[in-house]
């Protein structure tokens, strides 16, 4: 819905002005206001364009005029089942998407958790809700070992030892401005931790809640137990941009979050959207306080 527009000129004193039309029309818009300057070189950032629409473009500087160019904006597609109202039980195990859907969009550590003894901690809510079904997720630890609930896209492969191993990401090649939704947080104190947050032992827990688009050429292998497969969401190059919130006790009511994504690269496109919420935002390194649960309904990118 916006574009940046760029033009080179060797007068920078002259009037300058940029047009643009939908491809094919009669009429330009023209912008004159909002343009940076830096020696030769004119920008300027314009709004309000419809997605997947051919436009045209050309730069006024005096009495010279550029040949019209053009582009196409790209498309505002959101990720299935982002309001968590679609979920397969399968031999007591929850997943967060449709009965037999395959690939995943969604999942969870539920498969873990339930090969060891105990139930899902990542299920389906249908009281506490903005409408339709939310997902509910709580932390807890199964035979002494932490594992904070959680709902990211990807698919959960199988257990190593008592760590987990999935494929991380959704293929997904928009560029959202925004991440939206409705959340619900209840705290512990942590009583489990591990390296290097043993110091955080005693602390309140926080949720975490981020989508990251990335530049991969296919879903992103991650071990549980082994760090160096974890995505750095501020120094991976993989990274194009991140929206995330570490939150804290809300009481009862859904409180809604709009985080803006913060894009390391303007002109790469992604390949992959990971969207990662956990009621334990340290649950990645066994870290968290019992108890601490999560609702969160009503996902969505914005692209304005």
């Amino acid at each position: 819905k916006h574009a940046f527009l760029t033009a080179v000129d060797s007068d920078p004193n002259a009037n300058h002005e940029f047009r643009y039309r939908k491809a094919g029309g009669e009429d330009w818009t023209t912008v004159k206001s909002g343009i940076s300057v830096s020696a030769s070189e004119f920008s300027v950032r314009i709004d309000n364009l419809e997605p997947l629409t051919e436009y045209e473009y050309m730069f006024v500087c005096g009495n010279n005029q550029s040949r019209i160019q053009s582009f196409t904006t790209e498309d505002t597609l959101q990720v299935p089942n982002m309001n968590f109202d679609s979920w397969w039980l399968k031999k007591k195990i929850w997943y967060p998407n449709p009965e037999n859907n395959q690939p995943y969009v969604w999942d969870s550590g539920n498969d873990g958790v339930t090969t060891v003894g105990g139930p899902s901690n990542t299920e389906p809510e249908y009281e506490k809700v903005v409408k339709g079904t939310a997902c509910h997720m709580y932390s807890k630890a199964i035979i002494g070992v932490f594992a904070s609930g959680s709902v990211y896209t990807g698919q959960f492969l199988g257990k190593s030892g008592l760590n987990g191993t999935m494929n991380q990401g959704y293929p997904y090649t928009c560029r959202p401005t925004s991440f939206n939704g409705y959340y619900i947080y209840h705290p512990k104190t942590i009583n489990k931790a591990k390296s290097p947050y043993t110091d955080m032992k005693g602390s309140m827990d926080r949720g975490c809640i981020y989508a990251a688009l990335l530049d991969i050429d296919e879903p992103h292998y991650l071990h549980s137990g082994k760090p160096e497969t974890f995505i750095d969401l501020d120094k991976d190059p993989c990274v194009i941009a991140v929206a995330r919130i570490e939150v804290g006790e809300t009481g009862d009511e859904y409180k809604e979050f709009n985080i803006e994504f913060k894009y390391h690269d303007l002109v790469r496109v992604p390949k992959y959207v990971l969207i990662t919420i956990s009621s334990s935002a340290r649950g990645d390194y066994f870290t968290g306080g019992e108890g601490s649960e999560m609702y969160v309904d009503e996902l969505s990118f914005g692209f304005e």
